[in-house]
């Protein structure tokens, strides 16, 4: 099991200590309930050919929402980290090497999040794809959303070069 500090350097910036607690303990959760794998080689999507991990993928977007959040005074940056290190924490238990249909990795996240007291975190993984484009977005989940999106995209043009 990997230590979510070493995974996510952002982690550290996350100043509202129960924001942090949740962050750190639902990532240590979805390595106990998969401990046949290791969350270091889990590509971040099989829709695309990629050699890029989950967890490089959660990086990129967490710096990328990490940096709008520093830009604008009016956005929680504790939620913005945190949402963007969490947004995609439920591919750890839906992962399967084939594509075989399974319950939706927003789905799986806000649950594993929802034993906590933070439905803005809860809100932020559910609706940071498409579950959510039916939604009305927070401020923080407009930002975790799109540096999801110009994340996939990005890789998905590299990949078909």
């Amino acid at each position: 099991m990997h230590e979510p500090k070493e995974l996510f350097p952002l982690l550290a910036e996350i100043e509202d200590r129960e924001i942090m607690k949740i962050t750190t303990e639902v990532w240590i959760e979805v390595q106990k309930q998969r401990s046949d794998l290791d969350v270091k080689e889990i590509p971040f999507t099989l829709l695309i050919p990629t050699r890029k991990t989950l967890i490089e993928h959660t990086n990129t977007v967490t710096r990328m929402a990490y940096e709008i959040g520093k830009g604008r005074s009016d956005l929680n940056l504790n939620l913005v980290i945190a949402g963007g290190l969490l947004h995609d924490v439920g591919k750890v238990l839906t992962y399967k090497k084939d594509t075989e249909k399974t319950l939706r990795h927003p789905l799986v996240g806000a649950a594993l999040l929802s034993r906590y007291d933070n439905l803005d975190l809860v809100h932020i993984v559910f609706t940071h794809s498409h579950e959510g484009d039916h939604l009305i977005r927070s401020k923080e989940s407009i930002v975790v959303h799109h540096c999801d999106f110009i994340d996939f995209e990005i890789e998905k043009l590299r990949s078909s070069q």
